[in-house]
C-alpha cells in the first residue's frame, strides 16, 4: 500500500464499496454468504436490461469490440451482431499474471452468454497494460436462467480454502511501528557506515533512563 493506491487519476482506477465492521468479532459474525449474493443481485439487473451495453463501468469491466475488419466500435453494436467469429470484445484486466485473465472477465462472458442466446462461444482480447495482449476463445453451454447466477467472490488461501484474505496494516499506521521501523533503519545506517562491529540484538529491549539525587 502506497500514495499510488489513492491517486485519482490512475488508468487502473475500480470503484467499489467499503464495508466497515469496526472489530474482528463482528467481521467473523457477518453472513459473507449473504453478502455475496447481495452483491450479485445488484450486477445481475444491468445484464438483464441491457444496461452493460450502455454503461458497462457499471460492472467493473472495462471493454469495447473489435469487428471483423479491425475496427473499434462501442459495446451495444453486439446486440446487431449475429456470427461471434465476427466480433473480439477487449477489455481491461487487472491481472499481472501474463497467462490469467482478471475477474472482470467472469462479468463479459455470463453478459455476452445471457444476451446472445444463440451463441456458444466468444472472443475475448485482454489488455493487460502496454502493448500485451492476450486473447481467450471461451465456449459454453446453452442453458436457461431464471434466477441470479451464482457468484464468486472468496480467493483461496494456501490450504485451498475459500476465506477473506488478511492484511496487517499496522506497518504503515501504527505510530509505535512506524517509529520502530525508524530507530531499526537508523541504526542499520549507523553500523553500516560507522561502526560495522556493533551488536544490534543488544539494543532490541535497551531502557535509557536518568536519575538524579543531589542527597
Amino acid at each position: 500500500l502506497s500514495h499510488e493506491s489513492f491517486d485519482t487519476g490512475s488508468p487502473g482506477t475500480y470503484h467499489g464499496r467499503l464495508i466497515l465492521l469496526n472489530t474482528l468479532e463482528n467481521f467473523k459474525g457477518m453472513d459473507r454468504k449473504a453478502l455475496l449474493s447481495d452483491e450479485a443481485e445488484k450486477v445481475s439487473p444491468f445484464v438483464e436490461d441491457g444496461r452493460l451495453m450502455r454503461y458497462f463501468n457499471e460492472t467493473k469491466a472495462f471493454a469495447f469490440l473489435l469487428d471483423s475488419s479491425g475496427k473499434c466500435v462501442p459495446l451495444h453494436s453486439l446486440q446487431s451482431v449475429t456470427d461471434p467469429s465476427n466480433v473480439k470484445v477487449v477489455f481491461v484486466d487487472p491481472s499481472p499474471v501474463a497467462d490469467c485473465a482478471g475477474w472482470p472477465l467472469r462479468n463479459l462472458v455470463a453478459a455476452v452468454a445471457y444476451l446472445k442466446t444463440s451463441w456458444t462461444w466468444c472472443s475475448f482480447v485482454a489488455l493487460k497494460g502496454g502493448s500485451d495482449l492476450k486473447e481467450y476463445k471461451i465456449s459454453w453451454k446453452q442453458t436457461e436462467i431464471n434466477r441470479v447466477p451464482a457468484s464468486v467472490g472468496w480467493e483461496r488461501n494456501h490450504q485451498g480454502k475459500m476465506v477473506p484474505q488478511f492484511a496487517d496494516l499496522r506497518k504503515q499506521f501504527d505510530p509505535k511501528k512506524l517509529m520502530e521501523q525508524s530507530v531499526g533503519l537508523n541504526l542499520s545506517l549507523i553500523k553500516w557506515r560507522l561502526v560495522p562491529d556493533m551488536n544490534l540484538e543488544r539494543y532490541t529491549s535497551l531502557k535509557v533512563g536518568a536519575e538524579f539525587s543531589p542527597y
